[in-house]
């Protein structure tokens, strides 16, 4: 992840002091300002149109803040995946000479098989 925080503008998160265990918190956008955030800096935005943000609290103050997500998966992930898909579909080789021992302990050789 790029160490480098592009703070968001127009998107707040905070922490509701009392509020029960399941409540997160609360975001709240405004959206001119995203509007214009994004139009600015439409780099940040997927080419599936999303913009990632990351909800993360302050070392100094314990306090939550808005940055914009700038994770993305590595290359080796994405090459291990093409690899693992190839795979899953190539078709079982068989070497001819291969034999097997069946149900009962004969030996099966592929020219036994009928199909």
């Amino acid at each position: 992840m790029d160490k480098t925080k592009i703070f968001l503008e127009g998107v707040t998160f905070t922490k509701r002091e009392g509020s029960p265990a399941f409540v997160l918190g609360q975001i709240g956008i405004n959206i001119n300002q995203l509007n214009n955030f994004i139009e600015k800096n439409p780099n940040l935005v997927s080419e599936k149109g999303w913009l990632n943000i990351d909800a993360l609290l302050s070392q100094n103050t314990n306090k939550p803040y808005t940055v914009v997500s700038t994770w993305t998966p590595k290359v080796v992930d994405k090459e291990l995946e093409q690899l693992q898909q190839q795979v899953m579909n190539r078709e079982p080789v068989i070497e001819m000479g291969e034999t097997s021992q069946g149900y009962d302990g004969e030996t099966i050789s592929p020219e036994d098989i009928p199909f």
